[in-house]
């Protein structure tokens, strides 16, 4: 049984300036399972961006990607849970978008390929320079459509919406009588300066997912979480100790235990320190 779970958020929680976690932090990570603890990871990010990550942890650790639409059991790569949103949240979204700026990105999930759908010719060109940012740290392809129709896939992980921040507010305020569908205003990874919406399974969030792996594996133990923005909430609130990143959202503060430096001064390491002396 385990000792402690640690949950935790990977970008800008985990992570360096290179979107990777560096060593000292999988050093100290490998030091907690060796310990006893079991280490969850959660992130918004595709199976294939998490892997540029997490490649250098060799021990066993769970992995939920996209917010948790998807988790693994790693190093094997042996998918767990897989809760998708269905096609029709597709066409509604597409009706929604019409009085919008951009668009929004259709990401097909690990066993379809791990690819993205995107329309190109609804982007701006501040967006599509965006685009080609988003593709060059990504290992799997993008597959350009004219239409939603294009599509012949039926369900979905994750939808990822672009645009002005004021914008996907008000979208986010138009799918809130949507019960089939969940979404998180965050602060994107790549361009710190932009916002994206991100749209799951109303199932699905990072609190959730930790739930559900607890019960698959009858942990009864403690748990640390930590994060840096509003997708984390859930997960700090289901945490006996919870760790926000200083740098993050004000908002996911509030749940905090503890506040940590920056990711990339290592602050998780402290933060984790004096987590294990408060248990």
């Amino acid at each position: 049984m385990a000792k402690v779970v640690f949950a935790s958020d990977i970008d800008k929680t985990l992570t360096d300036e290179r979107h990777i976690i560096p060593d000292e932090v999988v050093i100290y990570l490998e030091g907690l399972y060796k310990k006893g603890f079991e280490i969850v990871l959660l992130t918004g990010r595709t199976f294939s961006f998490a892997m540029m990550s997490v490649e250098k942890i060799s021990f066993p650790f769970y992995l939920a990607v996209q917010n948790g639409a998807e988790v693994l059991k790693m190093p094997e790569k042996e998918i767990i849970f897989q809760t998708f949103m269905q096609k029709p949240v597709l066409a509604q979204l597409d009706r929604i978008y019409h009085q919008y700026e951009e668009d929004f990105l259709i990401y097909s999930g690990l066993e379809m390929g791990d690819f993205c759908y995107y329309r190109r010719s609804r982007f701006s060109p501040f967006y599509l320079e965006y685009l080609e940012k988003l593709k060059k740290i990504s290992a799997a392809d993008w597959v350009e459509i004219e239409s939603i129709l294009d599509i012949k896939q039926t369900k979905f992980p994750l939808i990822k919406c672009l645009g002005p921040h004021f914008s996907l507010e008000k979208i986010r305020g138009r799918l809130l009588d949507d019960r089939s569908v969940a979404s998180s205003l965050i602060t994107d990874t790549v361009d710190p300066n932009l916002s994206i919406l991100l749209l799951t399974h109303s199932q699905v969030d990072k609190g959730n997912v930790l739930k559900k792996i607890k019960k698959k594996y009858k942990w009864n133990c403690k748990i640390i979480a930590a994060g840096d923005d509003n997708n984390d909430i859930t997960l700090l609130q289901g945490a006996d100790i919870g760790i926000a990143m200083k740098t993050g959202s004000k908002d996911l503060q509030l749940h905090a235990d503890i506040i940590a430096n920056s990711s990339y001064e290592l602050g998780i390491i402290s933060a984790l320190e004096e987590a294990e002396k408060r248990l």
